[in-house]
């Protein structure tokens, strides 16, 4: 979704200062978030990560429906217009390294004995690709207000799956 919205509605030029934003985001929240998932426990934890991605969601709402369309791009030229796009960011990337960790731990867990980390990790990896996959075949057709609207229920729903799997001690942070 990300990769297809941004584009459409920041400035070519300045698309590389968000991405750098959410370069950011990743890496302060891969170590944000793996530095306290034991702390928080896995009832709290998933709160830590929906947080971000909910708003992260919800700042992109009227970037997407700002995107295409002929409206003026988000641009430099205009700082405080650049200020949703950079937070939105900034915003995917903490969610999306919660997520990321979360993920690792849940699989780590799921996969043990030998070579457990790097299959792990691999399916990590492919279920990220898929993802990608979907976003890049979508994301030229679909508009950006839509793909949205698509992936709040899913993300739901998953998050629901994941606390109801944890509840039952079917895994879980």
């Amino acid at each position: 979704y990300q990769f297809g919205v941004f584009p459409l509605s920041v400035r070519r030029a300045d698309v590389g200062a968000v991405f750098v934003v959410f370069g950011c985001g990743e890496v302060g929240g891969a170590w944000l978030c793996g530095r306290h998932l034991e702390q928080l426990g896995p009832r709290r934890y998933p709160l830590l990560a929906m947080a971000p991605t909910g708003c992260s969601l919800g700042l992109a709402l009227p970037i997407a429906l700002h995107a295409g369309g002929g409206a003026p791009l988000f641009s430099f030229a205009r700082p405080a217009r650049m200020a949703l796009p950079m937070v939105a960011a900034f915003l995917f990337g903490l969610s999306d390294s919660a997520i990321a960790v979360l993920a690792y731990t849940d699989l780590g867990r799921a996969f043990r004995g030998r070579a457990a980390s790097a299959r792990a990790g691999a399916l990590r990896q492919v279920m990220y690709s898929l993802g990608f996959l979907v976003g890049f075949g979508v994301g030229p057709y679909v508009q950006p207000a839509w793909q949205l609207v698509a992936l709040a229920p899913a993300l739901g729903v998953a998050w629901a799956v994941r606390a109801r799997a944890a509840a039952g001690g079917g895994g879980g942070a």
